[in-house]
């Protein structure tokens, strides 16, 4: 197993302890859960999810888009609508 499989593993545990908690919370005797409900909140957890990680990514980015990026091979990669080009 790679380091991306692992991760996803560790981070869609964390995401089904989220939903778990709020199911908790939302089923009592009287009220009964459904699956609707269930994929309701998992939609929730991973929308919050994605704005807090959008969120992190851009408070940490350049005010401008950035045009060259510095490439492992020590050259400058030229970015384009598409993503950046080999070196």
């Amino acid at each position: 197993m790679d380091d991306t499989t692992e991760l996803i593993r560790v981070l869609a545990q964390q995401v089904v302890t989220l939903v778990k908690q709020s199911l908790r919370t939302h089923v009592t005797p009287q009220r009964a859960t459904s699956m609707a409900w269930i994929e309701t909140a998992l939609r929730d957890v991973l929308r919050q999810v994605g704005a807090e990680a959008l969120g992190q990514l851009l408070s940490g980015s350049p005010s401008t888009p950035v045009a060259e990026l510095a490439c492992a091979c020590g050259a400058r990669c030229i970015i384009n609508a598409r993503g950046p080009r080999r070196c």
